[in-house]
C-alpha cells in the first residue's frame, strides 16, 4: 500500500516537473504575442510586462527572454539589452543564452568594424551553443566566422568554415531551408571567385540555381 501510494506521489511529481519545464522558457509565447502587434509601442509594452514579471519572480531566463525581444523592438537600446543578456547568463547554459546574446554582439562588432572583437564573441557563441545543443546558434556561428574571415583576407579558411556549413545542412535536412542554403553557397562561391577558383565557383553556383 505504501508502495502504491509512492509510487503515486512520484507520478505526480514527475507530471509537475514536465509541466513545469515546459512553462519555465516563455520565449516562443511572448514572441508569437509580439509578432501579432503591429504597433511597436504595443510591442514593448507586452515585453515590459513579461520583463516586470519575470524580475518580481527572478526568473533569469524569462528576463532575458524579454530583454532579447526588446533588443529587437527598441534598436537605440539594443546595445544595452545584448549586453544585459551577456552579464546575466554567461554562467549559465540556457538552449539560447548566452549564445544568442554573444552572437548578436558580435553582429555589433562586426558592423563597427571592430573584427578581432567581434571573432571572439562569434568563436564565443559557437562554443556556448555547442554545448547547449543548440545546432541552429552553432551553425549561425560558424558561417559568421567564415564571413569574417571571408572579409579579412582569410579565405581558404573561410571556404572550409562554408563548406561544413553546407554540408551539416545537406545532412541535416530538419535545419536547412532555402535562404541559410542559398546564403551559404552564395558566400562559398564568391570566396572561390576571390581565390581565382572559377570551377569550383561554377559548381558552387549550379547547385544554388538547381535549389531556386
Amino acid at each position: 500500500m505504501k508502495m502504491k501510494c509512492f509510487a503515486t506521489i512520484f507520478l505526480i511529481i514527475l507530471s509537475l516537473s514536465k509541466h513545469a519545464v515546459i512553462a519555465q522558457d516563455n520565449y516562443i509565447e511572448l514572441k508569437e504575442l509580439v509578432t501579432k502587434e503591429k504597433v511597436d509601442s504595443l510591442k514593448i509594452k507586452i515585453a515590459q510586462t513579461y520583463l516586470d514579471r519575470a524580475i518580481s519572480k527572478s526568473d533569469t531566463l524569462n528576463r532575458t527572454n524579454a530583454y532579447f525581444i526588446l533588443s529587437e523592438i527598441k534598436l537605440e537600446d539594443k546595445v544595452a539589452y545584448i549586453d544585459s543578456i551577456i552579464a546575466f547568463t554567461e554562467k549559465k547554459n540556457y538552449f539560447r543564452y548566452p549564445a544568442l546574446g554573444y552572437l548578436y554582439k558580435g553582429n555589433i562588432k562586426f558592423e563597427l568594424g571592430d573584427y578581432i572583437e567581434a571573432l571572439e564573441f562569434y568563436v564565443k557563441a559557437s562554443e556556448a551553443a555547442k554545448k547547449s545543443g543548440n545546432n541552429r546558434l552553432y551553425l549561425s556561428a560558424k558561417f559568421n566566422i567564415g564571413l569574417l574571415k571571408n572579409t579579412s583576407g582569410d579565405r581558404e579558411e573561410a571556404q572550409t568554415i562554408f563548406a561544413e556549413y553546407i554540408e551539416f545542412l545537406e545532412q541535416n535536412p530538419k535545419y536547412i531551408n532555402r535562404l541559410n542554403y542559398n546564403r551559404g553557397l552564395f558566400a562559398l562561391a564568391d570566396s572561390y571567385i576571390h581565390t581565382k577558383k572559377l570551377e569550383l565557383a561554377e559548381i558552387t553556383i549550379d547547385k544554388g540555381i538547381k535549389k531556386l
